[in-house]
């Protein structure tokens, strides 16, 4: 199965990554004047956490033997993983590699490579591996990850900004997206992983991005590098040199949007619920008792993950989700009284189920948050089974006895 061979792959990469900071901290003497500082852009790849690319910094000295790969992309996994990213409170580190080694990895992984050679002074050039080696240290090496905002691309970023203060990221292009409208470009290969950003980040993320901002995804950072200037002997200069591609992979392809599943599936749902709903008019329809309830679980389970992602962990861009305008935890209790038809209490709480759903529908283009269209038919058939409990009038036909 290819995603067990990946997972050994990135087993197998993190050992490596494991050994290097040790491995540079005895790399302490000065670079000869052969010596290179290069950005590495690593390409998308097909599994979803390779979906964005990736940033590294190489430095690689022919004269010393030297040629490492600093990665601030490292994390551990083990089996806190998934509830600390969840919380919002996953570490990764610094870490460094034997770039060969890595070169190798990401050519097992299908992923292609491009470098940049970074036009330094021997003083701006010392500067940054020392600023690197530094903070590969154990002590120094462990920050806070935030995907949008602290990653492995914005922490280059920063670290030129830190060292050089003469370099000028101000012709870096204005991407003129929102955060979402960035993300969407590369998951459109991945229609579930669309759903679940649409679902669960909140209305932070549909405001434009900066050009500096732009910089957390490797594909843009490559290409404010390529327009950033720095000084040099006679002046400002480009800070790096045209991308070089390192390595490449035949048949390679980006992201190509594919079929939506998740919205065929949701219009199949509300066709269902349309039938249903028509023939218990008439007759009884049994298994309808079955839809609903998981209808309401699924939605009551996915508003309270929503609920804790806003609530309670350390996530921004989760906050004032809309979506739980409509996903209501409380459903999760509800969904055990759906057979108690004559309860004038669950009966104002399915009316109110019913009225949510229909305000969320009539303002659906007009929300500050961007909502998923493919959520449409999964809120008008929440709103129509919720009236049915609720005895809307018109929606039930009286029954011939």
């Amino acid at each position: 199965m290819a995603w067990v061979s990946r997972y050994v792959a990135a087993v197998l990469m993190g050992i490596i990554l494991l050994a290097g900071p040790d491995a540079a901290a005895a790399q302490t003497a000065d670079l000869s004047s052969e010596a290179d500082v290069s950005l590495i852009t690593i390409l998308p790849g097909p599994a979803v956490y390779e979906a964005f690319g990736h940033s590294a910094v190489r430095v690689h000295d022919p004269e010393q033997g030297i040629d490492r790969l600093y990665n601030y992309g490292t994390f551990r996994f083990d089996r806190w993983f998934v509830p600390k990213f969840l919380y919002g409170q996953l570490d990764y580190y610094l870490s460094v590699a034997s770039f060969p080694a890595a070169l190798r990895h990401y050519e097992q992984l299908g992923r292609p490579v491009v470098e940049q050679t970074l036009n330094l002074t021997p003083e701006q050039r010392s500067a940054l591996v020392g600023f690197l080696r530094t903070n590969a240290q154990p002590e120094n090496r462990v920050y806070r990850y935030d995907f949008l905002f602290d990653n492995c691309s914005t922490r280059i970023r920063d670290a030129c900004t830190d060292v050089w203060p003469t370099v000028d990221w101000s012709d870096a292009p204005d991407p003129q997206l929102t955060f979402r409208e960035m993300l969407d470009r590369y998951v459109s290969d991945r229609p579930w992983t669309t759903f679940g950003f649409y679902l669960a980040l909140g209305p932070q993320v549909d405001r434009a991005v900066t050009s500096r901002e732009a910089m957390f995804l490797p594909d843009f950072l490559l290409d404010a590098a390529d327009h950033a200037t720095i000084d040099g002997p006679s002046g400002p200069q480009p800070l790096a040199a045209a991308p070089d591609t390192l390595l490449w992979i035949d048949g390679y392809t980006r992201a190509e949007a594919s079929f939506p599943w998740p919205v065929v599936l949701l219009w199949g749902f509300l066709v269902a619920g349309i039938v249903g709903t028509a023939r218990q008019r008439h007759s009884t329809a049994d298994w309808m008792r079955a839809f609903d309830r998981a209808l309401f679980s699924v939605v009551g389970t996915a508003g309270a993950a929503l609920a804790f992602l806003w609530f309670i962990s350390l996530h921004e861009v989760t906050n004032q989700n809309l979506n739980l305008l409509w996903a209501w935890p409380t459903h999760l209790v509800a969904v055990a009284f759906c057979g108690s038809e004559n309860n004038p209490y669950l009966q104002f709480y399915w009316r109110a189920t019913a009225a949510a759903a229909l305000v969320m529908l009539a303002g659906w283009p007009f929300w500050p948050q961007v909502l998923y269209d493919g959520l449409i038919p999964l809120v008008a058939l929440l709103g129509l089974r919720a009236a049915w409990h609720g005895h809307v009038p018109g929606l039930r036909a009286p029954r011939e006895e």
